[in-house]
C-alpha cells in the first residue's frame, strides 16, 4: 500500500509507481501474474464493523439475509459509500473463503512445477457448479454440486 503526502497529484504518483513497477517486472520469476495497480483516493478503512448472528438460522441464512436485505439498506443510507461483506462467508451460500497459498521456490524448482501449474490445479480443483435454484417465501437458494475443497489439508494433497 502507498500513501501520499496531503496535496500531492494521485495521478503523477499512479504514473510514478507505474513506471517503477514496468522498470522490475522483468525480474519477476516466470509465471507470475503481472502486478495490479488501484488507484483509490481517500483512506479507506472501514468506518464501522457489523457482526449478524442469530440463535435458529444457520450462517447461510443469516448471509443470505445480510446480503438480501441489510446490506441494500446500508448502501441506500446517504453519504454511505460502499458496505461489504466480509468473511466468514462472502457468498450467497455463506459458506465462500479466501485461501492464501505460500509457494516454495526451491520445492517447487525441485519438481519442475511453475505458478502458473499451481494456479491452474487450484482452479481446475477447486469450483461450485450451480445445478439449478429453488425458492420460497423467505429465501432464494442455488443448488450447487460441491466440488470445492473444505480445508488445508485438502489444497495441500492438491
Amino acid at each position: 500500500m502507498v500513501y501520499m503526502r496531503l496535496n500531492y497529484n494521485p495521478n503523477a504518483a499512479v504514473a510514478q509507481i507505474m513506471s517503477k513497477v514496468q522498470q522490475v517486472q522483468n525480474q519477476l520469476p516466470t509465471g507470475t501474474q503481472a502486478p495490479v495497480i488501484n488507484e483509490t483516493v481517500g483512506n479507506q478503512t472501514a468506518l464501522m464493523y457489523l457482526a449478524f448472528y442469530s440463535n435458529t438460522l444457520s450462517q447461510q441464512q443469516v448471509n443470505d439475509y445480510v446480503l438480501r436485505v441489510v446490506q441494500p439498506k446500508i448502501q441506500g443510507v446517504h453519504g454511505v459509500g460502499q458496505a461489504q461483506i466480509v468473511p466468514a462467508g462472502t457468498g450467497p451460500s455463506g459458506d465462500s473463503f479466501a485461501l492464501r497459498a505460500w509457494l516454495n521456490p526451491n520445492r517447487m524448482a525441485a519438481l519442475g512445477v511453475t505458478p502458473a501449474a499451481v494456479a491452474r490445479a487450484l482452479a481446475s480443483n477447486n469450483y461450485i457448479s450451480a445445478v439449478g435454484r429453488t425458492r420460497s417465501a423467505d429465501i432464494a437458494r442455488a443448488i450447487r454440486a460441491d466440488t470445492i475443497l473444505h480445508n488445508a489439508r485438502q489444497f495441500r494433497n492438491l
